[in-house]
């Protein structure tokens, strides 16, 4: 088992990054990694020897989430071994036991050249505010400050950097625009534009792109706000080929489909048995009555009781939502079956008292005729 830094923990840059729920799990996630601080990120196993006994354990979307933070952050390096996702914590030889176990010596390393990168990476990200540092510590004679901050007259020339994100951002609200039908987000929301410039810096500008435009084609109908964000919480699996957002590789297209759009509406993650009674679920009723019967349900609900929604849902109330409005269905299709037979039966009777009534004036007329 890795050993905790006291000082990473409360004052790391990496770790003060990540949002709270990240950093509250994270010494969870680390010290259920081995003593070459390696770890399966394997949900199911996870689950049992670590969240189990959560009162309210996370979701696999959560835990998705989670583990692209720590990623994004530069803190754990995604890797793929024999199908199996894994992770390597970027930490001081250090805070790792100096005996490694002929277990944890078998699990597997990360590719060399690539998790090298990742570091190198992370090392450069930091240099630049210390360049700011210097910069606004040294230079003085000759500086003016206008509209920015530049020498001479007039504001600042933007740095190459600056326009690629410039690039980046209309490139993906065209993307937005075009594909899902919907705006991205405003440019002031700084720290989900710098973790999409960290993504570039990662994978490179074109390959952020195409797999944002690939992943917005497979999303599209389902998504009605903040798809920068959504696509941003599991960017660093999807470019690092840990996960694919291509429904024809997934077992189940339609139930992932279903997924999808009831996570849109209640904002809460069908997984594990929840994702295999809902399964169940599609076996018997079609996925128009289960998507009615869930926006139904969800409908008033506040943020704490939509955590237990998909739980519930697949344990009870489904069934008897679509089951009630099933039978309410059969009576009201037996009342409009009565109404339109006794308005059948009115409409014969009343066509048969006017063809009596006028048989009779017609007998009628003929008898004065002969008289």
């Amino acid at each position: 088992m890795a050993i905790i830094d006291p000082d990473g923990l409360f004052q790391g840059d990496r770790l003060v990054r990540c949002s709270d729920k990240a950093r509250l799990l994270w010494p969870y996630f680390y010290t259920a990694s081995n003593s070459l601080g390696r770890i399966e990120l394997n949900y199911r196993k996870l689950y049992a020897q670590v969240f189990g006994n959560f009162r309210q354990p996370l979701t696999e979307q959560e835990f998705l989430e989670v583990i692209a933070e720590y990623h994004r952050h530069f803190l754990l390096f995604l890797y793929e071994y024999e199908g199996s996702m894994w992770g390597q914590w970027d930490t001081d030889r250090r805070f790792l036991p100096t005996y490694q176990s002929v277990k944890d010596k078998k699990s597997p390393a990360p590719p060399e050249s690539e998790f090298a990168l990742y570091r190198t990476t992370y090392k450069n990200s930091k240099k630049l505010p210390e360049l700011s540092e210097k910069i606004s510590l040294g230079i003085g004679v000759g500086v003016e400050i206008g509209e920015g901050f530049g020498i001479g007259k007039g504001p600042l020339e933007k740095t190459e950097n600056e326009e690629n994100m410039s690039v980046m951002k209309k490139a993906m609200s065209t993307i937005c625009l075009k594909v899902l039908g919907v705006r991205s987000e405003p440019e002031h929301w700084t720290d989900l534009w710098n973790e999409i410039d960290e993504l570039v810096d990662a994978y490179g500008k074109q390959a952020v792109l195409d797999k944002f435009e690939e992943w917005a084609k497979e999303n599209r109908g389902f998504l009605r706000e903040k798809p920068v964000s959504t696509f941003n919480k599991i960017a660093p699996g999807l470019l690092g080929g840990i996960f694919s957002s291509d429904p024809s590789e997934d077992l189940n297209p339609e139930l992932t489909k279903l997924s999808t759009t009831l996570y849109q509406i209640g904002e809460q993650a069908f997984v594990g048995k929840n994702r295999d009674c809902l399964a169940l679920l599609l076996k018997n009723y079609s996925t128009g009555e289960i998507v009615s019967a869930y926006a139904e349900f969800v409908s008033g609900k506040d943020d704490n009781d939509k955590k237990y929604a998909p739980k519930n849902f697949v344990e009870g109330a489904a069934v008897d939502i679509i089951e009630s409005r099933r039978a309410l269905r059969v009576k009201e299709d037996a009342q409009k079956t009565f109404l339109a037979k006794l308005e059948a039966e009115q409409t014969a009777a009343a066509e048969a008292e006017i063809a009596a009534s006028e048989a009779a004036e017609q007998a009628e007329f003929e008898s004065e005729d002969i008289l």
